[in-house]
């Protein structure tokens, strides 16, 4: 799930994965996308939470960016992490990509 700036939310069977995504500019790899600097988070409620506090912090910095911009953004990560606790009812399976499904009592 693309949260924006070049921050994504992925998965897996286990986790939830925030990673920054980026083009590769230079080196035999150049135009390749690469994930860097991953987070493991047991929901995405949890994922977007920590892509916040590190905005907070000054961890991330969202160079040459408008403040209006960083302030949609994380307008965008409180929604997401919002509606994701909506549904805590439903359960992901099959990693980021497949549909959410009800869990069975």
């Amino acid at each position: 799930m693309y949260l924006g700036h070049g921050y994504y939310i992925t998965s897996d069977k286990y986790q939830y994965i925030v990673e920054k995504r980026s083009i590769l500019k230079t080196g035999k790899n150049a135009g390749e996308e690469i994930g860097r600097g991953a987070s493991f988070h047991p929901t995405v409620q949890a994922a977007c939470n920590w892509v916040l506090s590190q905005l907070q912090r000054g961890d991330i910095e969202l160079k040459d960016e408008p403040e209006e911009a960083v302030e949609l953004f994380k307008k965008r990560l409180e929604e997401v992490r919002d509606m994701f606790a909506k549904c805590e009812h439903l359960e992901m399976k099959g990693g980021a990509d497949a549909p959410l499904q009800d869990v069975e009592d």
